[in-house]
């Protein structure tokens, strides 16, 4: 089951990669930075044992705190595509405001854990998981209202994905 997932992972990566290359749109690089790239698949590799196992065996260190960088770079990525695809500069600039804040979040965490407080850079990841998609939503929600049609797609995917 999980190259089925692996599967559909790059499939998705070089289908929005080609979207992307064509269209020059840079959401799209973005959204592949953030879900294929150094980010979602290398977080799930991690958490299911293959990073370690196949691309890494013998790093046990950072083995330890890879899921933890894959993370930090996730949140950095997808606060970065929801900036770019909903234009927030235009239609939400508070949110766009807010979410620049935000991008250090990621940037802090990875400081923190260079410097050891583990427990710290867990909790900021933790905090970041239950901000951004509120903030990604509310994002939307006024780039729609402002006329903004795309951001009724984001709407619709953050809604059906929890």
């Amino acid at each position: 089951m999980d190259s089925a997932y692996y599967g559909v992972v790059l499939m998705m990566a070089l289908y929005n990669l080609f979207l992307f290359v064509s269209t020059r749109d840079r959401s799209y690089l973005w959204y592949v930075l953030f879900f294929v790239g150094v980010s979602m698949s290398m977080s799930q590799l991690a958490l299911d044992g293959y990073a370690f196992q196949y691309l890494w065996p013998y790093a046990t260190t950072w083995a330890m705190y890879d899921k933890l960088v894959f993370g930090a770079l996730a949140f950095l990525f997808n606060i970065q595509f929801t900036r770019t695809f909903l234009r927030t500069d235009l239609y939400a600039p508070r949110i766009y405001r807010l979410q620049s804040a935000m991008m250090g979040l990621p940037a802090l965490s990875l400081v923190l854990l260079a410097l050891g407080f583990v427990k710290a850079a867990t909790g900021l990841q933790f905090l970041l998981a239950l901000c951004n998609p509120i903030v990604a939503f509310i994002g939307g929600v006024i780039a729609w209202r402002r006329g903004y049609q795309p951001a009724a797609y984001q709407l619709i995917a953050l809604t059906a994905c929890g």
